[in-house]
């Protein structure tokens, strides 16, 4: 599950960290980017990418032919928006000259705080319930996070992760995985503010014992400048100036637990002119030294991107060549417009591009896609006291009925009767005149049914 375990960042990383960028060519070394990041910080910030200004409304990827010189859709993401803040994320892939949705994440708030991530991946074309992700605060903090899989037509647990806290600062926190309905304990995690840095400290349980896993050192720096840096970084607004694709994260050391010892290997080292990242290394320890692998060398024109080189190191000639050269444009109001990359491979110059369209928070929580079927998705909360919500997808205008049933089958409540343009709608289900107990809500649309069951505990 640890793949998934931060998935509702998944499309947003996916834009923010090489949608622009080419696979590379047999041999070459992937390019470093978000896997960088440290898991267990980047969970702390669930509303990553809210944006004050405009909104990013979609991305749209493309490559141009090598023969014709024409440029061919490849892939799109588009977002929704409550206010500022991201509602919806719907990833496309371009087949036989139309948009097929690949994933859908879908958020929920209670005013600012993100309270669940639900993840939809397509299958023969259709979305259907992957994962769910549910946070739960505590004066602000984010003390809590449950990950269910969908599985036979319901949520089932897999695994929560309980942070600690000193504070408003996180100091560690630790995985449970659900195994033959208990929990058992899974990782944890420790920040310790030591040796003129933090230390980040991962643990496995094995065997019935903790035992080390990997490290992660950040130098000179305290857990509050940690937690500041990684904060301004994963603002939404560093899509407006590009500075988002200069990958502005500390300095980091990567350690693993080998024979009864911590042992380097990965570093990353940033150098910074007039407050601005000009250049990343990347290096891997090869047995007693540090070894350059790539580096990542950013230009400016004022506070906005221009241009992000990536060079990738030979160890036979031990000389640097470049992999592939970003370029950035932007619009008249100087939000970010285009991304094109470039990569010569063989001698053959590869070519893709990423184009950005931007909205007002005012307008942005429009919902221009048509949903391509009829859907009642899952209620949240779920157990609820008194009040709970579900969206509903109407492929086309109609008359439904949205109806509430006892175990009986009896009638309780009927939410909804009448007649709906297509789209994706929201309705409340209050229940503070009811008993506690399980409720089934049933959607009527043109043929179609669908019942959700909840519980209502007083």
């Amino acid at each position: 599950m640890k793949a998934h375990r931060y998935h509702y960042l998944t499309p947003l990383l996916a834009v923010l960290f090489g949608m622009a960028a080419v696979a590379p060519a047999a041999g070459q070394p992937a390019i470093q980017r978000a896997d960088q990041i440290s898991e267990n910080l980047l969970a702390q910030f669930p509303n990553a990418l809210a944006m004050q200004n405009k909104v990013l409304r979609k991305v749209t990827t493309q490559s141009k032919d090598l023969i014709s010189g024409q440029w061919t859709n490849s892939t799109e993401t588009r977002f929704t928006h409550v206010g500022n803040l991201i509602d919806k994320t719907t990833s496309y892939t371009w087949q036989n000259g139309a948009w097929v949705p690949v994933m859908l994440s879908d958020n929920d708030y209670q005013g600012n705080l993100l309270t669940s991530t639900i993840i939809q991946s397509a299958v023969n074309g259709q979305l259907g319930n992957s994962f769910r992700t549910l946070y739960t605060y505590t004066g602000g903090l984010l003390t809590g996070l449950l990950e269910q899989e969908w599985r036979n037509g319901a949520w089932a647990d897999v695994e929560r992760t309980t942070n600690t806290f000193q504070g408003n600062l996180l100091t560690g926190g630790q995985t449970d995985t659900l195994r033959n309905g208990a929990w058992q304990p899974s990782s944890r995690f420790t920040l310790v503010q030591e040796n003129g840095g933090v230390t980040e400290t991962t643990q496995e349980w094995r065997n019935g014992a903790w035992e080390n896993d990997t490290r992660t050192i950040y130098p000179n720096l305290t857990i509050q400048q940690l937690y500041d840096l990684l904060s301004s970084t994963l603002n939404g607004d560093v899509f407006q100036t590009g500075s988002a694709f200069a990958f502005l994260f500390p300095n980091t050391i990567e350690q693993e637990w080998k024979n009864g010892a911590w042992e380097n290997e990965s570093r990353i080292t940033t150098t910074f002119s007039a407050g601005k990242a000009t250049q990343i290394l990347f290096e891997d320890w090869e047995t007693d030294k540090w070894e350059p692998l790539q580096r990542t060398t950013a230009t400016y024109s004022g506070d906005r991107i221009s241009t992000v080189k990536i060079d990738l190191y030979d160890d036979d000639s031990s000389a640097w060549t470049t992999f592939t050269t970003e370029t950035h444009s932007y619009d008249a109001e100087g939000y970010l417009a285009q991304i094109l990359n470039q990569v010569s491979i063989l001698g053959f110059l590869m070519e893709s591009r990423s184009l950005f369209e931007w909205g007002n928070p005012t307008t942005a929580t429009d919902r221009p896609e048509t949903p391509t079927a009829y859907r009642l998705d899952a209620a949240y909360p779920n157990p609820f006291n008194p009040s709970t919500r579900f969206e509903y997808h109407l492929e086309s205008a109609g008359a439904i009925a949205i109806r509430v049933f006892d175990p009986l089958g009896r009638q309780v409540a009927t939410l909804f009767e009448g007649t709906q343009p297509a789209g994706t709608h929201t309705l409340q289900f209050e229940a503070s005149g009811l008993p506690s107990g399980t409720y089934f809500v049933r959607l009527e649309a043109a043929g179609f049914n669908q019942t959700r069951s909840v519980t209502l505990l007083k």
